[in-house]
């Protein structure tokens, strides 16, 4: 099913032209899309662009957010909700409850295959197709890479760390510095997403953001963690010089907006995900890209976002091939101003040369 129009999530909707689609997967589930229908201009088609978001982004916040600056080198661009979010709500809304959601759907390996069914549903050439992932979303890249394989043009990955935690087992690649990692693992710390379930609702607010001064929160802990998180950098004394997310109210807002201030997630499903997540190791898989596969690549670095920045030089050291001219690593180190979560929001000294890097390196695939 395909409905043109405007792409929605929470309290946001794009602008660009774009359609929402939706597709029912192997196991029954609907999960929707959002497919960019901005046309190129003053470039050849060359492909696509895959999307995949980072937690508790959107589907339509991406896709607003990079359809026209790829589209300007050729590609079109479509990204996938995950369950719980934004087109895939569905049975997932906030106000159902964790007793509603007892099941392994929110498991990560079975959200990369709603990503792979996505992915042949579009008809898309893979030939022809790069992955993009941010955040969380390079982790369903990498599952895409391992459980299937698609022969596709190349991937993007935007600030993630091969392992985002301490636990709960030793790194799969023992060479992994482990000891840069700071994260903890605590089931407890899961479990606060939702042992507040309420089914009327409550009221909560996210007070650093220009939100609605209340709304009203299923699961007022998982709205009040996730404001403090992504507007801990308004408590800096420093804030242009670092801080995990952006800069500014009116950035933290935009991203806010797609789950309604965070109010609009069912805080069982996030704890599913973010469980999932924390017990994930591709630490082996960088030296894999490497010494199996001819994917060309481009990583982002943020030197003052959540990721241990050292880790993401590893990393990359790890993935490059030294043979290879289109390896591309966009790094801000720390200490520099805009080395945040997300470059191409806000008020970010280096969001042009973002764009125009990543860009580039599409261009560069199809020359």
């Amino acid at each position: 099913m395909e409905y043109a129009g405007t792409c929605k999530g929470g309290a946001f909707e794009t602008t660009v032209p774009s359609s929402a689609v939706y597709v029912k997967v192997s196991d029954g589930a609907n999960i929707g899309y959002c497919k960019s229908l901005v046309e190129a201009t003053g470039a050849r088609q060359h492909g696509n662009v895959f999307i995949l978001p980072g937690w508790s982004g959107t589907a339509a916040q991406f896709v607003q957010w990079f359809a026209t600056e790829f589209a300007n080198v050729g590609y079109k661009s479509f990204a996938m909700d995950y369950r719980a979010f934004g087109l895939s709500t569905g049975p997932w809304a906030s106000s159902v409850s964790p007793q509603g959601t007892l099941y392994n759907g929110q498991d990560m390996h079975r959200i990369a295959a709603d990503a792979y069914e996505v992915l042949i549903h579009s008809g898309c050439d893979l030939q022809s197709t790069v992955l993009m992932g941010h955040s969380i979303g390079v982790y369903f890249v990498w599952l895409l890479i391992n459980l299937y394989a698609p022969d596709v043009a190349g991937i993007i990955m935007l600030d993630t760390s091969p392992k985002h935690t301490l636990g709960p087992l030793p790194p799969a690649d023992p060479n992994f510095p482990i000891d840069l990692v700071t994260r903890e693992f605590s089931i407890e710390a899961f479990q606060d997403y939702y042992l507040d379930f309420s089914q009327e609702g409550v009221e909560c607010e996210c007070p650093k953001l220009h939100a609605p001064a209340k709304k009203t929160c299923n699961y007022p802990n998982t709205n009040s963690k996730l404001c403090s998180m992504f507007s801990a950098v308004l408590d800096s004394e420093n804030p242009t010089g670092g801080g995990f997310m952006c800069y500014d109210t009116a950035c933290l807002e935009e991203w806010a907006r797609g789950t309604n201030y965070y109010a609009g997630i069912n805080g069982f499903a996030a704890s599913h995900q973010l469980f999932s997540d924390s017990t994930l190791d591709f630490t082996a898989f960088p030296s894999m890209v490497r010494d199996r596969t001819n994917y060309p690549i481009y990583m982002y670095a943020g030197g003052n976002s959540l990721e241990p920045y050292d880790v993401l030089v590893w990393e990359f050291d790890q993935m490059h091939k030294t043979d290879s001219s289109k390896d591309v690593f966009f790094k801000i180190e720390p200490g520099k101003p805009g080395g945040v979560h997300v470059p191409w929001l806000g008020q970010n000294p280096n969001k042009t040369e973002f764009y125009d890097s990543v860009t580039s390196w599409l261009a560069s695939l199809f020359p």
